[in-house]
């Protein structure tokens, strides 16, 4: 059987950074140190500030906190070897019925209030980066630099920005919104950053509503966001927080 190094090097796999393989009945995912394959400012890093030492980090700080994230199953000079923990949230959604797709989305507000209530971020919360197997919701794509000194709740506001954008793309897109505002509840620490972004993109959001008959269909995604974060942002919290 062939070393995860050899996989890694194999020319099949030349120029490929994420891909799976098979290893027995096992899938598993290959991902090369992103600081070596995106931008230059990446490849200026330190090592304890490359991609790869992020995501191993953050891997094993969720882990300890019960949050389900793939395994680290090995780690190579340039790449690391991660367990395959099923299908992304996205595909699903895709997929499921309505009253399906509600359930999965009050999970994931759910589990990333208890995220956000723990101290923790995702740091890349698009619904491909979620997973949904067997009731339980998993993190993938753990590996940005780019939020790591922002403050914590700007952190939790950029997730909340992400899943709204992604959940806003799909057709039935505010209905479903409105299914994961009901179940998530922010943490102190993002109440401020939620309100001060709010209001930093009510410009934007005053000026998209004004001209929305001559919006592009790729910019309803964004209006429709926009509402959601806002309504979110001055929603009065719990009583109980």
């Amino acid at each position: 059987m062939l070393s995860w190094d050899d996989i890694a090097g194999h020319t099949a796999y030349a120029g490929r950074r994420v891909f799976a393989v098979r290893r027995g009945h096992s899938r598993f995912w290959i991902k090369r140190n992103g600081k070596d394959y995106r931008n230059a400012l990446q490849r200026l890093l330190p090592p304890w500030g490359s991609t790869q030492e992020s995501e191993i980090r953050a891997l094993k700080s969720l882990q300890a906190h019960g949050v389900v994230v793939p395994e680290l199953v090995y780690c190579g000079t340039d790449f690391i070897v991660l367990s395959d923990i099923g299908e992304n949230m996205h595909d699903r959604l895709h997929r499921s019925d309505p009253e399906t797709q509600c359930s999965i989305l009050t999970a994931l507000a759910c589990e990333l209030s208890f995220l956000h209530r723990s101290g923790r971020w995702h740091g890349n919360a698009l619904l491909r980066n979620f997973t949904w197997t067997e009731g339980r919701i998993g993190l993938l794509d753990l590996e940005n630099t780019e939020h790591r000194h922002w403050p914590l709740g700007v952190k939790h506001a950029y997730d909340v920005w992400q899943v709204l954008f992604s959940i806003g793309k799909m057709r039935n897109g505010p209905a479903l919104i409105r299914h994961f505002l009901a179940a998530y509840h922010p943490a102190r620490p993002a109440r401020r950053s939620l309100r001060i972004a709010a209001c930093m993109l009510a410009p934007l959001y005053a000026s998209f509503v004004l001209f929305k008959p001559m919006l592009p269909n790729d910019a309803v995604p964004v209006l429709i966001a926009l509402s959601a974060f806002v309504l979110l942002a001055y929603r009065r919290p719990k009583t109980s927080s």
